[in-house]
């Protein structure tokens, strides 16, 4: 009837402590670096190639003015949906390389940023329903949603004729 409490410490269910030694730490950095390093040349390669495509289509003018105004706020709007989250992925994962190194880790601080870094989908979604208008817009209309409006006819006297608005 009542919940019962476990002890995961058993003999039938031990719990393992993994300890790193000194050298295994080192390992553990320079995995670290590397996918702090593979994060950072992403996202700069995807940035320099969006770049460089908008520059050479504006240079052959294959584009209208509105098209190139529409393309620049477009491109704004990826620099921050890029941005944000980036640095929501890359400054906890600074911080646990330089705590790896002072060996200062804690597992409250690696639980921290394991949680900053969790909301990066939830904050790439966010930012692009707010900085892209069509799905700022819709979104809007989706959730701001009211009860239509009546108009009633004034030359009508019978007051039958009304447009919903």
């Amino acid at each position: 009837m009542y919940p019962q409490i476990r002890h995961f410490d058993t003999e039938e269910h031990p719990v393992y402590v993994v300890a790193y030694d000194m050298e295994i730490r080192e390992y553990i950095g320079y995995r670290q670096l590397i996918s702090l390093a593979t994060v950072i040349v992403e996202g700069i390669t995807f940035l320099i190639l969006l770049h460089y495509n908008i520059h050479v289509s504006i240079r052959r003018m294959t584009m209208s003015e509105n098209c190139l105004r529409m393309q620049r706020t477009f491109l704004r709007a990826v620099y921050m949906q890029i941005a944000i989250p980036a640095l929501v992925m890359i400054v906890p994962q600074i911080i646990m390389i330089l705590l790896g190194y002072l060996y200062m880790n804690s597992p409250e601080m690696n639980s921290i940023s394991y949680l900053m870094m969790s909301i990066h989908g939830t904050s790439a979604t966010l930012i692009m329903l707010y900085f892209h208008a069509p799905y700022r817009e819709y979104c809007s209309k989706f959730f701001g949603k009211r009860a239509p409006k009546m108009e009633v006819n004034p030359t009508n006297t019978s007051g039958l004729d009304m447009v919903v608005l």
